[in-house]
């Protein structure tokens, strides 16, 4: 045979063979693959998107669960009868279509109903000959009442748990009144409108000892009719001591810690500073910060400074303000205090917490406080310290408080840490002669300042005029009306009182220092503690007097105005009224002549009379200058 004579064979292998090629290659239902479109026709892969976005967390349920059934009408562009008008269940629809623009709608029905609880519409082109796919997402109908249903489950040792569940409307609907959470109440339902919904759980329980947090946030898709279930299984090895936010380096995250701590119910956060930065005024006032521990805290020291007048951090109702090895910083012109504390406000300050730097200029009656000014707030310092802030002032009355200013029932602990270097200065040549108090701490209208250990020192009091008479009491402690004073230990030391005055034109007018220590205007009670090295002066001319009240310096140490002061424990010592010692020894507390001649006053000075004075143990008192320390007194000694 020729070999073209094969030609016919060979053409005939080739092709069977193509076929079976091509057969080969057409998949068919059966496989498990999508198969091609009809001739001419387009193929479509409709899905449900996102059903994990539209139901609550942790309930791994989705809204398949919700014994719903999706009514899908798609729609040619141009016409108005739907192309395709079926019900589906699952989470996808395939089938074919004619080329061209659609409109996809999908409802979700409630199963064997005509109640519509979410919809959601999509375009979508179909080509010839090829697959077209879209991605449906649905959202919740914006009418109707759906249900919450809640399970918390809690295992370990736990005791005494109580807490609140909260809904924040993610759709613009009307908020929800908090659920309050205990242990018999662990299992509920609850009515809300449809919508999209944040839900936070926020828990406390009593771990060992230790109270502790549990709280956690979920997204909650609530339809009409329907009810939506959260499962919360939690352990004791779920409550936490506190709750972090970490690596935060600007006013931007510290804003946005903020912001999320006012949306969680209560507990104790804290944030890590772990950066320097300039931050505004804060106020952590809002209502829902009530309830609330917020801790700044630093692993390196860093700070947070003022960058405009008023207070970097207002403390309001309820709220507790921690500061643990951290900065705050003010400005070198303000109108403010650094940090403010309202009514049932708390700070606290840690090792490392520090208020420093705010001079805070002021002409304002009953003002003060440039470090801290508290109005019937909480604060215990348990270390770090609050120093280098001055308050300044050429006018007005009731001022003081170079460090702290503390009134209206406010109480002050320190068991640690330092108020030192601070300073008041009241000048000008027209300075009126309303007098300042309190270098480092004043404490006024029915307060108390309880002092365990720490120490106040280095604090200046100064008023400097020309023309008016000058008045300053305490370097380092001022206490007035119905407030008390419990010094049980601790040192105030190194505190300076000064009034200077200065002759202008010929006119005289006195000025007086009291208390280079301690001035005491209503009740000191010494149980321990030292008072040493501290000063009080005055630049009066000491041979003209023309006030009733006595001009000059008084009690080096503590000056008592008539009021009540007992020691029953403590050291009193090389506390001074003239700047030096006349011998140059440090353990004696030494006086300067006042006009009078009474006797300036060594350790203790007592103006007027009417006050009660009790001592019950001199062994630390120096020899000789007890007498005169106490002059002016009416009821003396015990």
């Amino acid at each position: 045979m020729k070999k073209t004579d094969n030609l016919p064979f060979i053409a005939l292998v080739v092709m069977t063979v193509f076929i079976i090629s091509c057969i080969d290659h057409i998949d068919t239902p059966a496989s498990g693959k999508t198969p091609p479109p009809a001739k001419g026709m387009g193929r479509v892969e409709i899905c449900i998107a996102g059903s994990d976005a539209r139901t609550l967390l942790p309930d791994t349920g989705g809204i398949a669960a919700m014994s719903l059934e999706y009514k899908l009408a798609i729609t040619k562009a141009g016409e108005d009868t739907p192309a395709v008008n079926v019900t589906f269940s699952g989470n996808n629809w395939t089938g074919e279509l004619e080329p061209g623009d659609y409109t996809v709608d999908i409802t979700a029905v409630k199963s064997g109903t005509s109640q519509a609880a979410a919809r959601g519409n999509e375009n979508l082109t179909v080509n010839k000959d090829s697959v077209s796919s879209v991605n449906v997402a649905l959202a919740v109908l914006e009418k109707g009442t759906g249900y919450f249903s809640y399970s918390i489950n809690i295992q370990g040792n736990v005791t005494a748990v109580n807490g609140i569940l909260r809904f924040v409307s993610l759709s613009g609907g009307i908020a929800r009144s908090p659920v309050a959470v205990t242990g018999a109440n662990l299992n509920g339902t609850i009515n809300l409108d449809s919508g999209y919904y944040r839900v936070f759980l926020n828990m406390s329980g009593i771990t060992g000892e230790q109270t502790k947090f549990f709280g956690t946030t979920s997204a909650a898709y609530i339809a009409d009719t329907l009810t939506t279930k959260a499962v919360y299984n939690i352990t004791g090895d779920d409550f936490i001591p506190e709750y972090y936010f970490p690596g935060i380096s600007n006013s931007a995250q510290l804003n946005s810690a903020l912001a999320e701590i006012e949306t969680s119910f209560f507990g104790a956060f804290a944030i890590f500073v772990t950066g320097s930065f300039q931050a505004g005024p804060t106020a952590l006032t809002a209502a829902g910060f009530e309830n609330k521990t917020i801790k700044l805290r630093s692993e390196s020291g860093n700070e947070i400074t003022l960058n405009n007048n008023g207070s970097l951090f207002t403390v309001g109702a309820g709220v507790t303000l921690v500061l643990e090895n951290i900065t705050l910083k003010g400005r070198s012109a303000n109108n403010a205090p650094l940090v403010k504390v309202n009514k049932n406000g708390r700070l606290v300050i840690n090792n490392g917490g520090k208020i420093t730097g705010n001079n805070y200029v002021t002409s304002v009656d009953t003002s003060g406080g440039a470090g801290v000014y508290m109005d019937g707030g909480a604060m215990e310092i348990a270390g770090g310290e609050i120093s280098g802030n001055t308050l300044n002032t050429s006018t007005g009355s009731n001022i003081g408080g170079g460090g702290v200013y503390a009134v209206n029932d406010s109480a002050v602990l320190m068991s640690g840490g330092a108020i030192r270097g601070n300073r008041v200065t009241k000048s000008g040549s027209n300075a009126s002669s309303a007098p300042v108090y309190g270098g480092g701490i004043i404490v006024g209208n029915n307060s108390s300042f309880e002092m365990i250990d720490g120490v106040i020192e280095g604090n200046i009091m100064e008023f400097l005029t020309q023309n008016s008479r000058s008045l300053a009491y305490g370097g380092g402690v001022a206490i007035f009306s119905t407030s008390v004073f419990y010094f049980k230990g601790g040192k105030i030391r190194n505190n300076t009182c000064k009034a200077a005055f200065t002759n202008s034109g010929g006119r005289y007018s006195p000025d007086f220092a009291a208390g280079g220590g301690i001035f005491n205007a209503n009740r000191l009670v010494m149980t321990g503690g030292i008072i040493s090295g501290n000063t009080c002066t005055s630049t009066t001319n000491p041979n003209t007097f023309f006030f009733t009240e006595l001009d000059g310096a008084y009690g080096g140490g503590i000056y008592n105005y008539g009021n009540f002061f007992t020691k029953t424990g403590g050291i009193i010592y090389g506390n001074d009224v003239s700047g030096n010692d006349s011998d140059g020894i440090p353990l004696k507390n030494s006086a300067q002549n006042d006009s009078d001649g009474l006797g300036g006053g060594h350790a203790v000075f007592s103006g007027y009379s009417g006050g009660t004075y009790a001592r019950r143990n001199n062994t630390s008192w120096e020899a000789g200058a007890m007498d005169s320390g106490i002059s002016g007194s009416a009821g003396g000694w015990e």
